[in-house]
């Protein structure tokens, strides 16, 4: 790693992640203060007033524990969304964005390494979104806490959040890839964009009836279940394994791809 490389993006990030947590703060504590353990019946009958569209976002079933009701509202769509999108910006702006304006060039000819380049850049998405899921944490930990005192099962919470992470380390070494084997930005965040949006619309489509039902296994996103984790399941964690191992493979093909890819100036 880079330290001097580190220090620079971290701060120049810095206005993004601030603007993200600004974000997740409004989301993130609306739905929280929404749960109230009377609430499961009159979202029942909306539910089923609407059962495609509520299936569709996989709110069909409330919950009846304010740990589901997250699950349900919050990890199951919203907080696989926005992470996404910040690992799309932040692999532009650590790797497409040097890539296209030669920028990478010029720090090799200061006898920084490609791999030390590409290390420091990923340690600091990574950072970048870790502090923000460590911020989500934190948030909703402390509105329940104050509003809902005893309601959130905080073990089970932090076991939902940490395979929440391996999740979102896939989407970015996915937009590190891509930024990294193009080096015009509307075909790198382009692919990006379709692997992450991609994977949540046909997770959406997959949820609204049994004849939808075969498309998740199309997504990614299958190995990420939120109410399979909170309850326990022992297929859901080999699900997050298989994840973090495609993940690692994904990353490895990258820093091979960068090291072997020629850098203009």
């Amino acid at each position: 790693m880079n330290l001097s490389l580190f220090k620079h993006e971290i701060k120049s990030n810095s206005k993004l992640l601030a603007l993200f947590l600004a974000i997740i703060t409004l989301y993130g504590s609306i739905i929280t203060l929404m749960y109230d353990p009377k609430l499961g019946e009159s979202m029942n009958r909306l539910a089923q007033s609407m059962p495609e569209l509520f299936a569709a976002f996989g709110m069909k079933d409330p919950g009846s524990t304010m740990i589901s009701f997250l699950a349900n509202y919050l990890y199951g769509f919203i907080l696989i969304l926005i992470p996404f999108i910040f690992s799309l910006i932040l692999a532009y702006k650590l790797i497409g964005k040097y890539l296209s304006n030669g920028s990478f060039a010029y720090l090799l000819n200061s006898n920084v390494s490609r791999t030390e380049i590409f290390f420091t850049q990923l340690l600091t998405a990574f950072l970048n979104i870790l502090v923000l899921l460590l911020y989500t944490v934190g948030l909703v930990v402390l509105i329940s806490e104050l509003k809902f005192p005893g309601d959130l099962d905080i073990g089970k919470f932090m076991i939902l959040n940490g395979c929440l992470l391996i999740l979102q380390c896939f989407f970015l070494s996915v937009c590190f890839f891509c930024a990294i084997s193009w080096d015009d930005t509307k075909y790198s965040m382009g692919i990006a964009s379709i692997v992450g949006f991609g994977s949540i619309l046909i997770q959406m489509l997959s949820q609204v009836n049994s004849n939808t039902e075969f498309l998740e296994y199309f997504t990614p996103l299958t190995l990420f279940k939120p109410f399979d984790i909170i309850s326990g399941q022992s297929q859901s964690y080999l699900m997050v394994g298989i994840l973090s191992f495609i993940t690692i493979m994904i990353l490895i093909i990258s820093v091979v791809r960068f090291k072997r890819r020629n850098l203009f100036l």
